[in-house]
């Protein structure tokens, strides 16, 4: 699995996310109404995951503010909301359970080792914060000072740890399922997915090397791979 995620340059979250979407376009069988609830879920978790994003300063400051006074693994609670919505999509319990599960075992054993990261770097700062923030699920009863809820937030930070695409990517995986959920046409949808994601993955694995530096260079690379064997190796190797 490790050598096909590598040769389509995927980090191996990623990667594992995009294999997720694929076999939900290519199984789900949405209708109107259900797309509808998955689609609510999948929004409100990507809301949550923008608003830690564009809170969180990684690895510099212990964050206590915005979701962070709720719950202190946001960021997780928000993929999750996001796996159970697309999996509703599909209408089938056994999936939802499945998906909930691997999420579940997925997520429980990365928070763990984070927390103790965490714990090592802030020490008894952390070991309070433990105390005042349950891990996961907000307690309803328990909210916290009504100015720490957008304190520290940064649109700018939120776009920096890539949430904006992450974002746009759901947007799109509900649009596509928006097609099959009122036509029905679950068969030529199914096609033109396995087409596009083809497609997708082909393109990547050629040109992936132009677009893995600097974004501002982005369109340069590509013209120069154009007419400069030579420019393309260079990235490649590089």
């Amino acid at each position: 699995m490790k050598k096909i995620l590598k040769l389509f340059h995927f980090r191996s979250r990623t990667g594992l996310g995009f294999l997720a979407a694929f076999f939900l376009l290519v199984t789900a069988k949405p209708t109107p109404f259900w797309l509808a609830v998955a689609g609510s879920l999948a929004i409100i978790g990507a809301a949550i995951r923008i608003w830690a994003s564009g809170t969180l300063l990684k690895d510099e400051v212990l964050a206590r503010t915005g979701p962070y006074a709720f719950t202190r693994n946001p960021l997780y609670l928000g993929s999750i909301l996001i796996g159970i919505g697309f999996a509703l999509a599909n209408q089938d319990l056994f999936f939802v359970g499945a998906a909930g599960l691997v999420l579940g075992l997925r997520y429980g054993q990365t928070i763990t080792k984070e927390e103790e990261k965490l714990r090592a770097k802030f020490g008894d700062d952390f070991v309070a914060y433990c105390g005042e923030v349950p891990r996961l699920l907000p307690f309803p009863g328990k909210l916290p000072a009504r100015g720490a809820w957008l304190e520290g937030f940064s649109v700018r930070q939120a776009v920096r740890n890539q949430e904006a695409e992450a974002a746009f990517g759901i947007l799109a995986l509900l649009l596509a399922l928006a097609y099959p959920a009122w036509t029905r046409d679950y068969a030529l949808f199914r096609v033109v997915v396995c087409v596009a994601m083809g497609a997708f993955l082909i393109g990547r694995a050629a040109l992936f090397p132009l677009l893995k530096s600097d974004s501002k260079n982005r369109l340069v690379n590509i013209l120069q791979y154009a007419f400069s064997r030579k420019k393309y190796e260079k990235l490649r190797s590089g």
